[in-house]
């Protein structure tokens, strides 16, 4: 089994060799990494290591991975790219990043103390 999270980094590495900024959007059916009931603006990799118990479980049937696994590799996209986002499917996400605006969950490679609770 290989996950879609795994071939995503695979195209978004080949990708970043060739152009110099790219943004990654991962479009599911929540509106970001959900926390406490709400949002988080930012993610980074220092949510893991706080937080990791707070992340639910996978609504249905995974194998790959699940949120967590999907955590580690847009951290991991983030290291090289212009922008990652984690966002809703179901409204207006999409179409606020295409606009170079934010939206959902940013994903950036910081280790920051607290950088994954500032607001936008």
């Amino acid at each position: 089994i290989f996950s879609t999270e795994s071939v995503f980094r695979v195209i978004v590495d080949g990708l970043a060799q060739k152009y110099q900024s790219i943004t990654v959007v991962y479009a599911g059916d929540l509106p970001g990494i959900v926390d406490k009931m709400s949002v988080l603006p930012i993610l980074t990799a220092r949510f893991l290591t706080t937080e990791k118990n707070a992340i639910g479980k996978t609504l249905g049937f995974d194998v790959t991975g699940g949120v967590t696994h999907k955590i580690k590799e847009a951290l991991a996209m983030a290291s090289h790219v212009g922008r990652v986002y984690i966002v809703s499917a179901h409204d207006d996400s999409l179409l606020r990043i295409a606009e170079g605006k934010d939206a959902g969950t940013r994903v950036l490679k910081l280790t920051q103390k607290g950088a994954h609770r500032r607001k936008r």
